[in-house]
């Protein structure tokens, strides 16, 4: 019977919960019919599913609002899982288990190559400049020296029978706070916890630090007794895994005779003979990290007091490096809110510090990114002939990189409009440009020239939800979905077509971004297009700044409860009942 492969729930406290996938499809969503339930409104009904070929398990996203991720990397198409991979649904992780996988495997973004499945075959990751990771094939347990296995709850009993000295014990720990007192980086931490273990242990002619972090290992430091290694130490992916999963540690006398690491050319080939291995485990259990020590010196090993001795100096490690880690995230968010609030007032310079005041016309805009920059844009631009140019554009996505886009977007969307007459021309010449800057993002716009002597409006669609148009006394009506142009940047040529509209006194243009009509309820239900116009209709008699507040406060209420999820721009203009002079 072939093993059926899983996934585990990543609660929090150890709390986890195992999910068969005994289907050939798996749906995963907040609907009460799929098959993995997920009771949170920030997951979409279907989110996701996994589905099984009778040899392969395929990952896909079912379009969901906020996506689903392997391994933190957003997917965009249909992906094979291997053990060991990480998916996340917002703010819910799993890890997939595939019993049939024979050998350890390393998660997908992990820093080393899979190993090959013939024993004895190993292949070698470099970690900073001075350590090696080594994945090898598994041996038999047969002919192992590992002597012991010790957990830190072990360590730690004062009832249990131990051959560690108690002053020792004091002193070690006095000794190790000594060395880490004021370390504020993990560049000190490390150093300064292997100086203090090569002080403690006379035998030990080597020690490492490695740090496991979501897409990578990291080594924070590495020394001989001499100080630090000019060559080139090994680590051992097979025992660093073993220490990892089991949080214990693990002691061998002579490793050169040990079965274990027949084939493990990280142990073999530099002679280690003997070694000693703790994990690093931080305030919840988690293991963070290892910390090895090793000989290479025949005559003398380690022995089980070692090993207790450095569980107990590797607690406080970790508690140490903990606390530094959290530390420098703490410092980086700072720096990071800092960055975002100087890129917020720069964005604001940006957009239109008043609307215009031209007679007989009445303007009106609302923008709120949904993080602290934005995608979203609009913009009021007098043009040398007197007409003025109104725009509301929406670059894919949101946040810091849209937002920079947006800014090279506006001098841009400028520089055309001075260049040519025709609005069908300032489009291409800005599809131009955009599709040769080569940053996979295209940005959807409508642009409009308000001639207000006359009331004429010339318009063209690159792929934005389209305008409405008021006119007084009568519905209001969606401008021509079929005239649209593809989005800016999106394909090397694409032509746009400009439409003409004349305003009369009373009537009016609606334009938004397609924040507005996809913010959802508490329900999952979008605002949508239907409900703009229903608003639009309620308030188009009372003029553009009704229509427009009208519009947002309608929004709020159907949103009630439920964050933005994009970001949202709204502009209205349009002609007063009072005739041009």
């Amino acid at each position: 019977m072939i093993p059926m492969a899983y996934l585990v729930s990543e609660g929090s406290g150890g709390n986890s919960k195992r999910f068969p996938l005994d289907k050939e499809v798996m749906a995963v969503g907040r609907h009460p019919d799929c098959h993995i339930v997920i009771e949170d409104s920030s997951v979409s009904r279907f989110h996701s599913q996994i589905s099984f070929d009778g040899n392969d398990y395929f990952l896909e996203d079912l379009d969901s609002r906020n996506g689903t991720y392997l391994n933190d990397s957003r997917l965009h198409q249909q992906v094979v899982l291997r053990d060991g991979d990480r998916v996340r649904v917002c703010d819910f992780s799993f890890v997939f288990r595939d019993p049939r996988s024979e050998v350890l495997t390393t998660p997908r973004g992990l820093t080393g190559v899979r190993r090959d499945s013939v024993a004895g075959v190993a292949d070698a990751t470099m970690i900073g400049n001075n350590l090696v990771v080594w994945d090898e094939a598994p041996a038999e347990d047969e002919g192992s020296t590992i002597m012991s296995h010790m957990e830190l709850g072990n360590a730690l009993d004062s009832h249990r029978s131990t051959k560690v000295d108690p002053t020792l014990k004091l002193n070690a720990l006095m000794e190790i706070t000594r060395s880490l007192s004021g370390a504020i980086s993990l560049d000190k931490v490390g150093p300064s916890v292997l100086d203090c273990l090569l002080r403690l242990f006379a035998n030990a002619d080597r020690g490492f630090i490695v740090l496991r972090e979501e897409k990578n290992f990291r080594v924070i430091a590495a020394k001989t007794r001499t100080g630090v290694s000019e060559q080139q130490m090994r680590c051992s992916r097979t025992v660093f895994e073993h220490v990892m999963q089991t949080k214990q540690a693990i002691l061998s006398a002579d490793t050169a005779a040990d079965s274990r690491f027949d084939s493990s050319a990280s142990i073999v080939d530099i002679e280690i003979r003997s070694m000693m291995c703790a994990p690093l485990l931080n305030a919840e259990g988690h293991a963070i990290g290892m910390l090895q020590l090793d000989s290479i010196r025949k005559s003398i090993a380690f022995r089980e007091e070692d090993l207790e001795l450095l569980l107990i100096v590797a607690m406080q490690a970790a508690n140490a490096i903990e606390k530094v880690h959290l530390l420098q995230m703490e410092l980086s968010q700072q720096q990071l809110l800092h960055d975002l609030k100087v890129a917020n007032e720069v964005q604001k310079a940006i957009l239109p510090q008043k609307r215009p005041e031209l007679p007989g016309y009445l303007f009106y805009d609302f923008y709120r990114s949904a993080n602290q920059v934005g995608g979203d844009y609009y913009d009021y631009i007098p043009l040398a002939d007197g007409r003025w140019a109104i725009t509301v554009a929406d670059v894919a996505g949101h946040g810091v990189a849209s937002a920079m886009l947006m800014a090279k977007f506006s001098t841009e969307i400028r520089y055309a409009l001075a260049d040519h007459a025709q609005l069908s021309d300032v489009g291409r010449q800005l599809n131009h440009a955009i599709f040769n800057w080569h940053l996979d993002r295209y940005i959807t716009m409508i642009l409009c020239v308000l001639d207000a002597s006359t009331g004429e409006v010339r318009l063209i669609n690159a792929g934005h939800p389209p305008a409405t148009i008021t006119r007084r006394g009568q519905s209001p009506e969606l401008q021509d979905v079929t005239r649209n142009g593809f989005p800016i940047g999106m394909v090397d040529e694409a032509h746009y077509q400009e439409m003409v509209f004349q305003l009369a006194p009373g009537d009016s243009i609606v334009m938004y971004t397609d924040g507005l009509t996809e913010q959802v309820n508490l329900a999952d239900d979008c605002y949508g297009s239907a409900r703009v116009l229903r608003e639009i209709t309620r308030y188009a008699e009372k003029g553009v700044e009704a229509i427009g507040k009208g519009v947002i406060a309608d929004l709020r209420i159907h949103s009630e409860r439920v964050p933005q999820a994009d970001d949202l721009c709204l502009v209205c203009f349009g002609r007063t009942t009072t005739k041009l002079a």
